[in-house]
C-alpha cells in the first residue's frame, strides 16, 4: 500500500478528531483522485462542493472548514524541504514546495475557497502545515494562538511567477493553537 494514501487517511482522521473536538474520526476523508473530478468540472464552469484538493467531506458538520480551506496532503519527499525555495539557483527548476503552493492556490481559486493549506510529512519527521500568512493574521485577531507558544516560520518567495507569503508550523502546533471556533469566526467574518 502506498504510504501517501495511508498518510492521507491519517490526516483526514486527525482533522476529524480536531474539528469534532474529540467526538469522531469520520468528518473528513480522502477525495477521489485528489480532487480531480472537481478540477475537471470547474474547467466547465461547474461546481463540485467539498471535493477539491485532497480532503473531502463525509459529514456535513465539516462543511465550514472546507468552505474556508482547501487542503493538499504530501507524504515522503524526504530530499525536499520548504527551504529549497530559498536556496535554489536561478537556473534550477522550481522546487516541489513551490509547485505545491502554486497548485493548491490554483485549486483554491477554481473552488472559490479563500484559503489553502499544504500538510506535508517527510520520512521520520513531524507533519507540518503551511498556509497563507494572511490567514495567520486573521486567526490571531479572532483569538487563535493566544495561550499557546507558536513556533512558526514565515516564508516569502516567488514561485512560478507568483509571490507567496506563507506561515509554516508543525501540524500539532496548529491543532493546539487553533480551535474550530476560530475558523468559524474567520468564515463568518468573510461573509460580512
Amino acid at each position: 500500500m502506498a504510504k501517501g494514501s495511508v498518510f492521507e487517511r491519517t490526516i483526514c482522521s486527525e482533522l476529524s478528531w480536531w474539528w469534532s473536538e474529540g467526538k469522531t474520526d469520520s468528518v473528513f476523508w480522502r477525495t477521489g483522485g485528489s480532487g480531480a473530478r472537481a478540477t475537471v468540472r470547474s474547467r466547465k464552469q461547474k461546481q463540485t462542493a467539498n471535493q477539491f484538493g485532497d480532503v473531502g467531506l463525509t459529514d456535513i458538520s465539516g462543511a465550514p472548514l472546507l468552505r474556508l480551506l482547501v487542503f493538499s496532503l504530501k507524504r515522503g519527499y524526504s530530499r525536499s524541504t520548504s527551504h529549497d525555495i530559498l536556496d535554489r539557483l536561478r537556473h534550477q527548476r522550481q522546487p516541489e514546495w513551490g509547485q505545491w503552493f502554486n497548485e493548491i492556490a490554483a485549486t483554491a481559486t477554481a473552488a472559490r475557497i479563500p484559503y489553502w493549506a499544504v500538510i506535508a510529512r517527510r520520512d521520520q519527521r513531524e507533519a507540518v502545515v503551511f498556509f497563507p500568512s494572511t490567514l495567520m493574521v486573521i486567526l490571531r485577531k479572532v483569538g487563535a494562538f493566544a495561550e499557546y507558544p507558536r513556533p512558526s516560520l514565515v516564508l516569502e518567495a516567488e514561485c512560478g511567477g507568483t509571490v507567496f507569503r506563507v506561515t509554516g508550523m508543525q501540524l500539532e502546533t496548529f491543532f493546539s493553537g487553533v480551535k474550530p471556533e476560530h475558523l468559524r469566526k474567520v468564515l463568518r467574518g468573510l461573509k460580512t
